[in-house]
């Protein structure tokens, strides 16, 4: 498993790394995308940081599909949630799973940005 958890000003965020994942990576890319469900379901509601690393991530139908269904799923644990490498058409897709799902998301060009802004007060 690539995901994990990482610290950042003291703070505990979970990085979701599915970078370079695709339509022929989806048993791997449901597998991460099921550890990150997992470790947050484990938390208290509307606590966890969480980073989604989407650097050289190809979309399909099916891999859109699997992350609606885990949106939706960690929403009540979610306090802010990051996206990297989303551009394109990937910011499309990111974009309506953030309106469906209601979380506090943003979308950002490099993790220490995306840190910065899990660990603010904005």
């Amino acid at each position: 498993m690539n995901s994990k958890w990482i610290s950042y000003k003291g703070q505990r965020i979970l990085y979701g790394d599915h970078r370079n994942q695709g339509p022929n990576d989806i048993e791997q890319f449901k597998a991460e995308l099921a550890y990150c469900v997992d470790q947050m379901r484990m938390e208290p509601e509307n606590s966890v940081l969480l980073i989604s690393d989407m650097r050289g991530y190809v979309a399909s139908t099916e891999t859109v599909n699997a992350m609606k269904a885990a949106s939706l799923e960690i929403r009540k644990y979610t306090k802010k949630a990051a996206g990297l490498g989303i551009i394109g058409l990937k910011s499309i897709f990111y974009d309506a799973i953030v309106r469906l799902s209601g979380l506090n998301a943003r979308a950002f060009d490099d993790l220490e940005s995306a840190q910065a802004w899990l660990v603010s007060d904005n």
